[in-house]
């Protein structure tokens, strides 16, 4: 509800028990149609049909998947008058996430969502929490746990 329901709504306690949702096309589908906006024909919607073509639109098409989910986070993220979990850790998938670019995504360069999968991959626990630690610490209000 407060990531498709609540335009304008506020609630004193938000939990984002699942905010790990891949940007990535599955490999199951690297032959369906990609409806995507086509940034070198102005961004007019456009439906990529046959293997070439799907082929080569597949990086615009995740980036804006993974920006379709960072819009979803944040809005579920800011629902919160009060106090907002968010549960974040090496989930299958994760690495494609909004929350995953959002943490973890400074200094990722095109193909965002490959280059993004990849550093997480490469990341160890320490490490992940070391990035989480200074991102708290720049925060005036954060808390890491």
């Amino acid at each position: 509800m407060t990531i498709h329901k609540s335009k304008g709504l506020e609630f004193p306690i938000v939990f984002c028990p699942f905010s790990w949702a891949s940007s990535e096309i599955p490999a199951n589908r690297k032959n369906s149609p990609l409806l995507f906006h086509d940034s070198g024909r102005d961004f007019s919607a456009t439906l990529a049909l046959g293997q070439e073509a799907i082929h080569d639109h597949k990086t615009e098409a995740e980036k804006e998947s993974l920006a379709e989910n960072i819009r979803l986070l944040y809005v579920a993220l800011t629902r919160a008058k009060m106090l907002c979990y968010c549960v974040w850790g090496p989930f299958r998938g994760a690495e494609t996430s909004a929350l995953a670019y959002i943490l973890h995504g400074k200094g990722i360069n095109a193909p965002l969502v490959q280059n993004l999968s990849a550093k997480l991959k490469s990341l160890s626990d320490d490490q992940i929490f070391s990035e989480l630690r200074s991102i708290s610490e720049i925060s005036p209000k954060g808390a890491f746990k």
